[in-house]
């Protein structure tokens, strides 16, 4: 019978005690808008039950799903994570979207993970993460060789933004990946990372060159991006974006005065699977979908409890057993009542004096007295401070700044460094300002230092919100007698570089 026709009610109707009696027919109209190897296993009897099972991040990076009784092929749908936008907002690469229809068995454990992705989540110092790719495989172990190679449907994910300078990530979508964007507007610009194929993994972005040399980004490997290159502030080194994750992953972008954007991973599918399709899955959510058709329904309700029978006839009263054995003498009575009290005696001569009782435990420590005077050191600069760099300690030579010491102890004629008195010195009450006024994403880390150790003593940070200055009046640092006492600053961003500083605390 074709989608559509009715049959007379002798075919499928039948009349029984005068009540129209319906028998199932063929169904094949829901079938129809599937691919023909899937509808084939759909055009069944009404009994047959359709199912798309939607999978996302959210529930973990990797998911297991047991095959359905019934069911002996799935259509899977996957679409990889859009690449992560580098600092400020260069876009990352749209992710893949992939489809096909795998044989499957009942009973058959698969696993739907979503990995790969190069790099960390983004900052300015780092470049755009790469996309996740989303994958279908038979084997659990996330990024291990003999999970990676049970993968039968894989949709790779878009290259991560780079840094400063349009290094846009490369987008996903079929078996080779687009390669990211060269960082743009300066000689010194990092390259874009290679897309990954499904033979190996993107090839790494190229380091900047010049005053701002870079580093180049990683290369793409089996199911995982490579990283951009690395930010060095000192130099203007902006990072690379990061390559995103696929068949094999995409490589990182390389990094220089501006930088350049990830690849983007390779999409897969297994020859075991068939009627493949590629395509840029741009403006959708990462996912992962199954569609199958199982002739197993979902459990009906519970039907109501049946009446209950009636109650059997009494049986006959068995026969007297015999007389049991004398049980054990009983336990001894209750104790009569207590008698009246008798007259008081004669008072009794004094006894011996004990012993002295021990000490008793010590009371609690009183509060502490009230903080002692305290020595204010003054560390400033007339001049624009570098970021990195420290400041003269105003007591030995008057403003000023240079590049920080290394690691200093015993005598030191050095004009940046401050010596903890005898007993040792306790950093508080730490005040910075600065002619620069901050915002949006800038930050200046204003750091009190022990050279000789290399421990940070005590720190605050200028933003936004603060402007031109910060404090910290409840930390404190522990200085030993005779260390060295510097004070860094530190900067996110060309807005408030090389800007006079001056930083008080006590000691």
């Amino acid at each position: 019978m074709l989608c559509g026709e009715r049959k007379s009610p002798g075919a499928s109707e039948a009349l029984r005690k005068g009540i129209l009696v319906r028998r199932p027919a063929t169904l094949c109209c829901a079938a129809a808008a599937l691919p023909v190897a899937l509808a084939a296993t759909l055009c069944l009897s009404a009994s047959a039950f359709a199912t798309t099972e939607t999978f996302t991040p959210a529930k973990g990076s990797e998911q297991p799903f047991e095959v359905p009784a019934g069911v002996s092929q799935i259509k899977v749908t996957a679409i990889g994570e859009t690449g992560e936008e580098g600092c400020p907002e260069v876009p990352g690469g749209a992710g893949a979207k992939v489809t096909a229809v795998i044989t499957v068995e009942a009973g058959q454990m698969l696993y739907v993970d979503f990995s790969g992705g190069g790099g960390a989540a983004k900052n300015c110092d780092y470049g755009g993460k790469g996309g996740d790719a989303s994958d279908v495989r038979t084997k659990s172990g996330g990024s291990t060789q003999t999970s990676l190679e049970s993968r039968l449907v894989v949709a790779g994910g878009g290259g991560g933004g780079g840094t400063y300078g349009d290094g846009d990530g490369g987008n996903a979508s079929g078996t080779t990946g687009e390669a990211g964007v060269a960082g743009n507007g300066f000689a010194e610009a990092g390259g874009g990372g290679g897309g990954g194929t499904t033979t190996k993994g993107g090839s790494p972005g190229s380091a900047g060159t010049g005053d701002a040399a870079g580093f180049p980004g990683g290369e793409g490997e089996f199911g995982e991006g490579g990283t951009g290159g690395a930010y060095e502030p000192a130099k203007s080194v902006d990072a690379g974006g990061n390559g995103g994750g696929g068949y094999y992953g995409g490589g990182g972008g390389g990094s220089g005065l501006a930088a350049g954007g990830g690849g983007a991973g390779s999409s897969y599918v297994s020859p075991l699977a068939a009627e493949p399709t590629y395509a840029s899955g741009e403006g959708e959510s990462e996912e992962v979908q199954l569609t199958y058709t199982s002739l197993v329904g979902p459990a009906g309700p519970t039907g109501a409890t049946g009446v209950s029978g009636a109650t059997g006839a009494k049986g006959i009263i068995g026969a007297t057993g015999p007389t049991g054995a004398t049980g054990p003498t009983g336990g001894a009575g209750v104790t009569g009542a207590t008698g009246p009290t008798g007259a008081t005696g004669a008072t009794g001569a004094a006894g011996v004096s004990g012993a002295t009782g021990a000490t008793g435990a010590t009371g609690p420590t009183g509060a502490s007295g009230g903080p002692g005077e305290a020595a204010i050191a003054i560390f400033a600069s007339a001049a624009g401070v570098p970021s990195g760099n420290c400041l003269y300690f105003t007591d030995l030579a008057g403003p000023g700044n240079g590049s920080c010491p290394h690691a200093s102890s015993g005598y030191s004629s050095s004009a940046l460094l401050a010596t903890a008195p005898a007993g040792g010195a306790r950093v508080t009450n730490l005040s910075g300002e600065t002619s620069a006024v901050l915002g949006g994403k800038e930050t200046a880390l204003v750091s009190v230092i022990d050279d000789t150790t290399g421990v940070a003593l005590l720190s605050c940070t200028v933003n936004s919100a603060t402007r031109s200055s910060c404090s910290n009046t409840t930390g404190s640092g522990e200085a030993a007698a005779g260390d060295k006492i510097e004070v860094r600053i530190t900067v996110s961003a060309y807005g408030c570089n090389d800007k006079p500083w001056q930083v008080r605390f006590r000691y």
